[in-house]
């Protein structure tokens, strides 16, 4: 095989292993991004529920204070005042969960776009190195 044609395909070979290395390493991204997702899913939900706990001791402990003196209404609008601010916060966390799921997808997005891009190149790069060699022979 004459030795243009050797050098064209080593290089053609180093634009694949480049771009399969580009590829993984984006996978790896995405992996890590996804990951960083769930575990921020799995630290609101566990609020959440912490959050769900501290309510239902609180409405049963307002129930025995009811029963037993007459000034539980004002301990009752006081919890009501403190469902209002969790529900706030809970709505805050479920609001910064979708900010990071909108900016993790947008980050894939722009990344896959610079893979496009940079197969795009690669294969312009191949097609113009194999039009030299064969311009050459």
């Amino acid at each position: 095989m004459p030795l243009p044609y050797t050098i064209a395909i080593a290089i053609t070979i180093t634009i694949a292993i480049t771009i399969t290395i580009t590829i993984a390493i984006v996978i790896a991204i995405a992996i890590a991004i996804a990951i960083a997702i769930v575990i921020a899913i799995a630290i609101a939900i566990a609020i959440a529920i912490a959050i769900a706990i501290a309510i239902a001791i609180a409405i049963a402990i307002v129930i025995v204070i009811v029963i037993v003196i007459a000034i539980a209404i004002a301990i009752a609008i006081a919890i009501a005042i403190a469902i209002a601010i969790t529900i706030a916060i809970a709505i805050a966390i479920a609001i910064a969960i979708a900010i990071a799921i909108a900016i993790a997808i947008a980050i894939a997005i722009v990344i896959v776009i610079v893979i496009a891009i940079a197969i795009v190149i690669a294969i312009g790069i191949a097609i113009v190195v194999l039009m030299l060699m064969l311009m050459l022979c």
